[in-house]
């Protein structure tokens, strides 16, 4: 019999080329069998019923060969595959966030608030409306001018009577709220279930982040844990960003503060977890895989020196070199582990000004002894967000993820560039002192950063403490290069005095018209507005002017270098001119003289005025230009 040769076509995926090749192969091995090859016969439709299902077989292969890889990849599940072998983690549901007014009233003393009454609220009180619940973030201490990432944020305004007698002041400390309810879910650790890499999931599909994780001896607890025990050092397991991470960023108890900053360093846990939000929104807590109380590395030096001693001994002991705690200590048998996470967010958290009043969840601390004017203090207490709460949204979409997989695997939580360096300085808690503002360069093969802080005031400090740049480098330590040094100096503050000669509509009244330049000069150098390194434009200050009502023409604008006493002492290369000092204050006035119309910035350098009410002047003109009233 003569043998046939035919090449089979291993590369036909569609239902057309599969169809024509089985045709053929039918003809050339079994022409004599197989005839039936008419489009109504029993036998074609025999052959086109494998055509089908070889194309069936073809598209899911190329499908499930696409979610192998970041360009192709389309379901949810296949890309948080793939987010994990990259080493990113997705977020999950993200709340919306917003400022609130927190406002008490307190009783007065001769030199202001009655301070034994200035109460200490907790993280977590709730603000409620338009069918919202937010929670303040930060403790809120209305005792200090700061909030806790260091923000000046404290008013006091005076309340007085019919008879113009003090009666009370009113406390208002601005405070960042995020949306979300705080719940407690329990958990059960028998002795079968204490293993390693033990993981819990959360029985909430909107978990927003993860507030505190405690570990408590013993089961069948019906007791909510207190807030001592959810803050005991001793119970927590602490967040990670992943499981081999052993060091985490906290306040040094044992160091004072100094000015309301704390002390901060790494400090190694072994109690510790990472934190997954899976493709459905659900979040799962993964726990440590080692025993805490083996020394794995001792054991195993221990039973060198056993086999060194005892030659005849016929095994070495390592068992304790499988239970390390270098991927954190997995969890104990016969415990409850308590988890504190906040749940909510999304879009519908979203909303306007205004709305956010209900106040509810006080928990405070007070010095005082008089239970009556702590409760009433309490009592007193009321809210409102002045701004709309925005940034809450969903689950991200598969190409967000996939973009962020890019990004993440390409950074590799590493301050690569200097712009890496500045943006993680700005993550540090703010409670060990946040910097306001920071110019970074590379000089002399050095990562240089330049920090402005402020004072209680909301004013620029030129020279920060100590205490704020020792604990920023000690934060950057893990994410620099090796080969990278990093040194932290204070920039330079500008102080400034505004003249402007101002041609007033004689229809307007002038002192109106002055008030509001003042008002508008003091918001345009609002510091919030500016950064260091920026130049000052007179021509957009100007414009600035003339779109107030009843303005004609910006006659003049003269600017001064103020410097000693209560100013800064920083003189600008610009100020060279009609230099004058105050003989009572010993403060120094140097004009600007302008180049191309403008103040240049320095890269170190930030421009302030520092006390609008005096050192912004504005002198008036009105009528026609040659028959003008001047008003001072």
């Amino acid at each position: 019999m003569e043998q046939k040769n035919v090449t089979v076509n291993y590369l036909s995926r569609d239902f057309t080329t599969i169809r024509e090749d089985l045709i053929n192969y039918l003809k050339t091995f079994f022409p004599e069998q197989w005839q039936d090859f008419n489009v109504t016969s029993p036998g074609m439709a025999l052959l086109e019923l494998n055509a089908y299902v070889g194309d069936l077989l073809s598209y899911a292969t190329d499908k499930k060969f696409n979610e192998l890889f970041i360009d192709g990849v389309t379901e949810r599940r296949a890309v948080y595959r793939l987010a994990k072998t990259k080493g990113y983690k997705p977020p999950g549901v993200r709340p919306a966030i917003s400022i609130a007014d927190i406002i008490i009233e307190v009783p007065p003393t001769a030199n202001g608030p009655d301070t034994s009454y200035l109460p200490v609220f907790r993280p977590d009180m709730k603000i409620k409306g338009a069918g919202q619940t937010f929670g303040t973030v930060n403790e809120i201490d209305f005792s200090s001018d700061f909030s806790e990432d260091g923000i000046s944020n404290r008013t006091i305004t005076p309340i007085l009577n019919g008879n113009q007698d003090l009666i009370r002041y009113r406390i208002l400390k601005r405070e960042k709220i995020k949306a979300g309810v705080t719940k407690i879910f329990k958990v059960e650790i028998t002795a079968n279930q204490a293993k390693p890499f033990f993981q819990i999931e959360l029985p909430d599909k909107n978990v927003l982040e993860i507030i505190d994780v405690i570990s408590i001896n013993g089961l069948g607890i019906e007791r909510t844990p207190s807030y001592a025990e959810f803050n005991d050092f001793n119970l927590k397991y602490f967040e990670v960003p992943a499981l081999p991470e052993n060091k985490i960023f906290l306040q040094d108890d044992t160091v004072d503060d100094i000015n309301g900053v704390k002390t901060g360093g790494y400090v190694e846990v072994q109690r510790r977890f990472e934190k997954d939000f899976l493709s459905d929104g659900s979040c799962v807590l993964t726990f440590g895989g080692g025993v805490e109380d083996v020394n794995a590395y001792e054991d195993y030096v221990d039973s060198l020196t056993n086999v060194v001693k005892c030659p005849d001994s016929s095994s070495l002991d390592v068992s304790g070199v499988l239970n390390n705690t270098a991927l954190g200590a997995q969890v104990n048998p016969n415990t409850t582990i308590f988890i504190k996470y906040k749940a909510g967010g999304g879009p519908l958290s979203n909303v306007g000004s205004n709305v956010l009043n209900e106040v509810s969840n006080i928990q405070s601390q007070s010095l005082g002894s008089n239970t009556t004017l702590i409760q009433g203090v309490l009592s007193s207490t009321r809210a409102n967000n002045p701004i709309p709460a925005i940034g809450g949204v969903g689950l991200p979409s598969v190409d967000e993820v996939k973009s962020y997989i890019a990004a993440n695997n390409a950074a590799q939580m590493r301050a690569v560039t200097l712009d890496d360096y500045v943006s993680r300085a700005f993550q540090i808690p703010g409670k060990f002192g946040a910097p306001f503002r920071i110019f970074g360069k590379v000089e002399d093969n050095k990562v240089k950063m330049y920090i402005l802080t402020t004072d209680g005031a909301g004013k620029l400090v030129a020279a920060s403490t100590s205490i704020i740049k020792q604990n920023l480098q000690r934060y950057l330590v893990p994410f620099r290069m090796i080969n990278d040094y990093v040194e932290i100096n204070d920039g330079k503050v500008i102080n400034m005095q505004i003249e402007a000669d101002l041609f007033v509509d004689k229809t307007f009244n002038a002192s109106e018209v002055k008030s509001q330049a003042i008002n508008s000069i003091k918001q345009y150098f609002d510091i919030s507005k500016w950064q260091m390194n920026q130049n000052i434009y007179i021509s957009q200050l100007t414009d600035f002017l003339r779109d107030i009502p009843g303005i004609i023409n910006v006659v003049d604008i003269r600017f001064y270098n103020m410097e000693g006493g209560e100013y800064s002492n920083t003189v600008h290369s610009q100020a060279n001119f009609n230099r004058t000092q105050d003989p009572n204050t010993g403060v120094f006035r140097t004009q600007f003289e302008f180049i191309d119309n403008a103040i240049i910035g320095t890269p170190i350098s930030m421009f302030e005025i520092r006390f609008p009410e005096k050192d912004i002047k504005i002198r008036t003109a009105s009528g026609s230009p040659d028959n003008a009233t001047t008003t001072l």
